[in-house]
């Protein structure tokens, strides 16, 4: 047996010494639960989803995307994105446009509106992902970031 795999074994619910407590994702899922639930919480009175916040935070950086590339960036279903992409072009805050060489394709940018909705909902929430990572250094978040990488990239090939 691989000497690596055998270490990882336990890891896995096929292993009989696996704990939950101990698997991986377990700990991604709360952490990704417990996030949702309190930005949850400040967005709804600022009238926005976490799935909004998703799409905002990500049309903030990259200008304009496809709806498939919002939904692969957000990690959210594409007709979950695309209904709130609508949702949020009637407020004002998104605008869709036919893809210049491919009118198929919808490009969605985020408005001033948006961005200052965005701006806002970060005033609002900065102290949430600010508790979270207090405490660790940069090489810490850039470890776990490039392990959360590798595992997403290992996921990706299965």
């Amino acid at each position: 047996m691989n000497t690596k795999k055998a270490q990882t074994s336990m890891y896995t619910p096929s292993d009989p010494r696996f704990r939950y407590q101990r698997y991986p994702f377990y700990w991604c899922a709360r952490v990704g639960n417990r996030y949702v639930q309190k930005m949850e919480a400040r967005l709804k009175p600022l009238g926005l989803t976490i799935t909004g916040w998703r799409i905002c935070m990500i049309l903030r950086e990259q200008s304009q995307l496809s709806v498939s590339e919002i939904s692969a960036h957000s990690a959210v279903k594409l007709s979950t994105v695309t209904k709130t992409v609508y949702a949020m072009e009637k407020k004002g805050y998104l605008a869709i446009r036919p893809r210049k060489n491919d009118a198929r394709v919808s490009e969605v940018s985020i408005t001033r509106s948006g961005l200052a909705l965005i701006d806002t909902v970060i005033d609002q929430t900065a102290y949430i992902p600010e508790r979270a990572l207090e405490g660790f250094e940069t090489k810490e978040l850039d470890m776990l970031n490039g392990l959360l990488k590798r595992l997403f990239d290992n996921l990706t090939r299965a």
